[in-house]
């Protein structure tokens, strides 16, 4: 029988309709002396069930101690029930709010542009008048201001016909109009409208491996924001909130077996807060 078989060296396997007895690794305790079991990954060899030789849980929890198990077991039940719908909702409202802060950037984004269309178009429409000017227009000798001659003699009055008629603004100074100084075109530039502000970011923290690079989540593959879960019982395996929060049957979809096929439904998960 398994329980005449279990000893210090030996243990009966937790697996079920399993009567095997496994050996497992001991080493002296420190202070008396006595033989105690090493928590390293036990595995039968009849079964393939794996478990913890020191306090028999299954499987085996490769990122826990013992003494931890019953608080993260409250940790996850805790965020099953109360915190993964609060922070699914909070995280909703941030998302709207940066939604929200992205539109009103890309709206003034695209009217700064079409103003900085319209202004060069002004500006080009300016240049052409002022090579037009400069092309079919002098300078009166008397105040300077812009005369074109439309037809007749040469003969010139500023602000009238050289014989009387069509009375306009101007000095009244007579000249010849091949005479008069040159119109010199102005340099025209499109008046400047900068659009200088920072794309909003979303502001969310994320996890990192080490400084610069994203912890990427085993499921999904994208960058963790929010919520690390890391799975006790696989060797190495993280995933997002979001992929947490679809359900132990939609995640175990998305793995990719060739890296977690060890993981199972019902696997406890440590979670870890972003840093506030």
């Amino acid at each position: 029988m398994k329980s005449a078989l279990a000893g210090e060296f030996f243990v009966a396997c937790p697996g079920s309709n399993c009567s095997n007895a496994v050996e497992v690794a001991v080493k002296p305790h420190p202070t008396t002396g006595k033989l105690i079991k090493i928590r390293e990954c036990v595995r039968c060899r009849a079964c393939e069930t794996t478990f913890c030789p020191k306090c028999g849980a299954t499987p085996y929890h490769f990122n826990a101690e013992c003494e931890e198990i019953p608080s993260l077991r409250g940790d996850y039940s805790e965020w099953m029930a109360r915190g993964r719908s609060a922070f699914l909702r909070q995280r909703a409202e941030v998302d709207a709010r940066f939604q929200a802060q992205l539109k009103q950037y890309e709206d003034d984004k695209t009217r700064v542009e079409a103003e900085k269309r319209q202004l060069a178009l002004v500006a080009q429409q300016a240049a052409q008048d002022e090579a037009y000017k400069a092309a079919h227009c002098k300078m009166c000798p008397g105040c300077g201001r812009i005369v074109e001659q439309t037809g007749g003699c040469d003969l010139m009055k500023c602000g009238e016909d050289y014989h009387g008629g069509n009375k306009q603004t101007g000095c009244g100074h007579g000249f010849r109009f091949s005479a008069a100084p040159a119109y010199q075109a102005q340099d025209v530039q499109p008046r400047q409208v900068e659009f200088n502000r920072d794309r909003p970011q979303q502001m969310l923290h994320k996890w990192q491996l080490c400084e610069g690079v994203d912890l990427p989540c085993d499921a999904c593959a994208a960058p963790i924001v929010g919520p690390k879960f890391t799975c006790i019982n696989c060797q190495s395996m993280v995933i997002c909130a979001t992929c947490e929060a679809e359900g132990p049957q939609a995640l175990q979809n998305k793995l990719n077996p060739q890296f977690h096929s060890s993981h199972k439904m019902g696997h406890l998960f440590v979670l870890e807060m972003p840093p506030i």
